[in-house]
Formats: structure tokens, C-alpha cells, sequence
């Protein structure tokens, strides 16, 4: 249930990137040049990414075990 939610949450970061872009971008004046329109490109997939590591480095710590603490008066 979790992996469903986070495609979901993927999917509308993915639609905000696209809406901010296309409503958003024509009000920016930005130089026509190769830095730009490579930026404009790989910044979506970049940012999706970053989400993506982000929920795997999440659910690794998640499954990693914990150590056991001590319980009081007990020894080993």
C-alpha cells in the first residue's frame, strides 16, 4: 500500500513539475541558450530522482534492524 501511495505522490510532483512549466515558464523571460534549455530539461528528472532516493534511503533505514537496548536487571 505504501509503494501505491508514493506512485501516487510521484505522479503529482510529476504533473506540478509539468503544470508549473507550462503555466509558469512563458512568464519568465530566459535567454535562448544551451545552459538554459539543458537545465529546463534535466531539472524535472532530477527532481524525481531526488524523490526516489530519498524514499529508498527511507525504507533501508526502515528495514535495517535495530540494536537491542539493555532491559534492567537482566545480564548478559
Amino acid at each position: 500500500m505504501k509503494s501505491g501511495l508514493f506512485l501516487l505522490q510521484l505522479l503529482g510532483l510529476s504533473i506540478a513539475i509539468s503544470w508549473t512549466i507550462r503555466e509558469l515558464g512563458p512568464r519568465f523571460p530566459l535567454p535562448a541558450t544551451d545552459t538554459v534549455a539543458l537545465t529546463l530539461v534535466l531539472l524535472p528528472p532530477l527532481l524525481l530522482g531526488v524523490a526516489l532516493v530519498w524514499r529508498w534511503r527511507s525504507l533501508t533505514i526502515a528495514a535495517s534492524p535495530q540494536p537491542q537496548t539493555e532491559v534492567e536487571g537482566k545480564s548478559p
